[in-house]
């Protein structure tokens, strides 16, 4: 090979090279902190970002823009559609996190409670938030569950066989996201000095032992529709996750009854039955910001470790400091390994 020629070959090997290394360079992003300072810590994000090819909630359009062939995205949704269980058959759940068989994904645990805040003792006065007590509620479990599109389903009629059969089995407080493509459910656990209030027919006597926020818990297991929807606050927080995720969705705190429509119910306990209680939040009917924000979740959602929290607002002085219902964090859910109902 001619001199020249060679040279010019070794040239461009090596702007190739170089220019293939660049692609997998870490990004660095400045975030600034509550203090207003700016955290250069390293957000390593590969790039390009991409949802994964086996997303089966897309559409076709979806899948142009990311480069997914329809057949691929056809074919992922046709297998996760395909396994419809039967309504005596009790549903796969999430394990809990760290779970090596599964490698860590498509798990559930429960997040410190130092990364929340709360209204403290004197809020009403200083508007000082403080660091919650524990939760009141221990995480008990989550489920990622798929139907068909716009296909109504009623839970309670499944409520035997949803969280691998065992929901039943302990006082439980269900959160339901309903989406057009299914639901995502975070359980609660009820403490057994908690749980005979869930029913309304108990009544709290005077000088108990509970703590103002023991009491709005009760407050709110007793209170009507109105009630509940002025008072259960959502705190959505990205722990891991791609730049435009955690762009949108930055940790504020929502009172969500007034944001989308939320229903109740509760199902006492008999003789073999735990009581629960279910609220259900039917994300396909809230606005058209919210339906933006989890569509951008939805098409990341095996690349993101999401923490779910709840408080009860505190409204009167007496309700005061707050402390954090609950909370779940899930770790990269995987929407082909849920369970059709």
């Amino acid at each position: 090979m001619h001199p020249r020629a060679s040279a010019s070959r070794r040239s461009l090997d090596n702007t190739s090279d170089v220019a293939l290394r660049s692609r997998s360079v870490e990004r660095f992003s400045g975030q600034e902190s509550a203090d207003g300072t700016s955290n250069m810590h390293p957000t390593v994000e590969k790039m390009p970002i991409q949802r994964s090819m086996s997303d089966p909630f897309d559409t076709q359009e979806d899948a142009a823009t990311v480069g997914i062939s329809e057949e691929s995205d056809e074919s992922s949704l046709a297998a996760s559609r395909s396994r419809t269980m039967s309504k005596d058959m009790n549903l796969a759940t999430m394990p809990r996190y760290p779970h090596h068989e599964s490698k860590d994904r498509n798990t559930f645990s429960e997040p410190p409670i130092s990364i929340f805040t709360v209204r403290g003792p004197h809020y009403f006065q200083d508007k000082k938030k403080v660091s919650s007590g524990p939760y009141l509620l221990p995480a008990r479990g989550c489920d990622l569950l798929l139907v068909d599109e716009n296909q109504h389903v009623d839970l309670r009629e499944r409520t035997r066989n949803i969280m691998g059969g065992q929901l039943r089995k302990r006082p439980t407080l269900a959160i339901n996201f309903k989406f057009p493509w299914g639901y995502m459910n975070l359980y609660f656990e009820v403490p057994d000095r908690l749980a005979p209030y869930m029913s309304p027919s108990v009544t709290l006597a005077s000088g108990s032992s509970f703590n103002p926020a023991e009491k709005s818990l009760i407050a709110w297991f007793q209170g009507d529709q109105e009630y509940r929807n002025e008072r259960l606050k959502l705190i959505p927080f990205v722990a891991e996750g791609p730049w435009v995720v955690r762009n949108m969705v930055t940790g504020r705190p929502a009172i969500i009854g007034k944001k989308l429509p939320v229903t109740y119910d509760l199902m006492v306990g008999t003789e073999t039955e735990a009581p629960l209680l279910m609220a259900t939040l039917d994300i396909g009917s809230s606005s058209a910001t919210a339906k933006r924000i989890v569509s951008v979740c939805r098409r990341y959602m095996s690349s993101l470790t999401v923490d779910i929290g709840f408080v009860i607002q505190a409204e009167e002085v007496s309700q005061l400091p707050e402390q954090m219902m609950g909370s779940i964090r899930v770790h990269h859910a995987d929407p082909l390994k849920a369970p059709k109902l």
